[in-house]
Parts: structure tokens; C-alpha cells; sequence
């Protein structure tokens, strides 16, 4: 009978093949990417802690309550700084102090189709809510870096919307609600403070009614009535946000 030659295949301790140890460089890669990522959450929970960046840089300008009813009212007259409302070149209304004491809102937006972005700007005392998008799909906005304090009854109300993002705002001592979600599918919601909403005593930083598959991430809810709440809502990513000091539930 012919001779079968060995062939060393690495089997060795019982039958079991020997586990390949990883090299010096690629357990240091792994560590440097997990610090990397460990730091980035860090940051985000600090700066939602610290109710975000908002006042650094911005110099405010005094304007009268904005209110904006289809894509024609985006103008001069109603805060528009520049843009056309393409993708590309969103209309901008920003750098706005806007002191609503006597009106529903300090910025209004109804039926809109256009791109645009509300950045910057500090604004207070609406009867209502401080800042409204309502209407029928409306779409393609982003609020960024404002501070909504002592509305009536929110911070910030989105109704009937997709394709937003609400990053890094401070809604503070509004009646309600810090930032509420009505029937509004598919945005962003990150980085956001919001404190001492709900002072009416059934209300909460954060309330989704009716709205699903959305982002809700690294918001800070510090010393609201009720951090984050969901009624009819289904299929949201609720994730890193901190919900401390709430006097009801998380």
C-alpha cells in the first residue's frame, strides 16, 4: 500500500485547530476606533448638558413675530436673509431675536414646500407655540441652534412634516410641551435641551403623537414634567438621549 504523506494542518490540543492571535497593530486599531466613538457620545451628552452652544457668536437683531402661509411669503419682510428654497440654496431666517408677547408664534410656517432653515435665533412669549410648521406635508426644513423659551403652549410643533431636522435647540419653560411631534413621520431630532417644560403638570420635554419612524437621538431632558413621551407611535429609534430629574416618568 502506498504511503499517505503527513501534512501538518495545524491541528493540534485534542483535535482543535489553534485560534490565529490578532497582531499588535490591529488590537490597537480596534482600541483607537472604540475611543473614538466613546468620545463622540461623551461630547454630544456634555453639550446637551450644557443646553448646547447657542449663544456663542450669535448677535441677535430684534424682528416681529415671522409668519409665513405657502413658499411666495418666504421674503426680506418675513426674515428670509438669502436662499431661493432649492436643496442647494435653502431659505435662511436666522440671527432673529423675536419677542412674541401677544402672538400665537414667534415664527410661523404653513403649506410650505421649499427648502429652508430657521438657525440662530432667540425667541420667546408666544401665546402658543414658539415655533409652528404645520400644514399639509410640508417638508424640507431644518431648526437649528434656537432658543424657544415660555411659549404657551410649545417649544417647538411640527404637525404633518417629513424631511426635517431639529438639531441643538434649547426649549425651556414652555407650557406643554418642550418639543412636540403630531403625525409626522421620518425626521431627525438631535442634540436638543430641553428643561422645565410642562409646568401646566401633565406634560413633557419631548411628545410624539401619532408619528413613526423617526430619529430621536443625544437629547438631554433635564427637570420636565415627563422626559419622552409616545402615543399612537410606532418604529421610532430612540437612542443616547439623557432624561434626568423629570419629576413624572423618564
Amino acid at each position: 500500500m502506498r504511503e499517505v504523506p503527513y501534512i501538518d494542518r495545524g491541528i493540534h490540543d485534542g483535535g482543535r485547530r489553534r485560534k490565529r492571535s490578532r497582531s499588535p497593530a490591529a488590537r490597537l486599531l480596534a482600541f483607537v476606533i472604540v475611543a473614538l466613538l466613546v468620545a463622540s457620545v461623551l461630547a454630544i451628552a456634555w453639550e446637551c448638558v450644557n443646553g448646547g452652544n447657542h449663544a456663542s457668536g450669535v448677535s441677535y437683531t430684534a424682528h416681529t413675530p415671522i409668519s409665513i402661509s405657502g413658499n411666495s411669503q418666504f421674503t426680506s419682510a418675513n426674515g428670509v436673509v438669502r436662499g431661493n428654497g432649492t436643496a442647494g440654496n435653502p431659505y435662511v431666517i436666522e440671527n432673529w431675536s423675536i419677542d412674541a408677547t401677544g402672538y400665537s408664534s414667534a415664527i410661523s410656517i404653513f403649506g410650505t414646500s421649499a427648502y429652508f432653515i430657521i438657525r440662530n435665533c432667540s425667541l420667546s412669549n408666544a401665546n402658543g407655540d414658539i415655533i409652528s410648521i404645520t400644514g399639509v406635508s410640508v417638508s424640507n426644513g431644518q431648526i437649528i441652534n434656537n432658543i424657544c423659551a415660555g411659549g404657551g403652549i410649545d417649544g417647538i410643533y411640527l404637525s404633518n412634516c417629513h424631511n426635517f431636522l431639529i438639531y441643538n435647540n434649547s426649549c425651556v419653560d414652555n407650557t406643554n410641551w418642550g418639543i412636540r411631534i403630531r403625525n409626522t413621520d421620518g425626521i431627525t431630532i438631535f442634540g436638543n435641551y430641553c428643561e422645565n417644560n410642562g409646568v401646566s403638570g401633565s406634560d413633557a420635554g419631548m411628545f410624539f403623537d401619532g408619528s413613526d419612524r423617526n430619529a430621536i437621538k443625544a437629547n438631554m431632558l433635564y427637570d420636565n414634567n415627563i422626559g419622552i413621551m409616545f402615543s399612537a407611535s410606532s418604529r421610532n429609534n430612540v437612542s443616547y438621549n439623557n432624561c434626568s430629574m423629570n419629576t413624572g416618568l423618564g
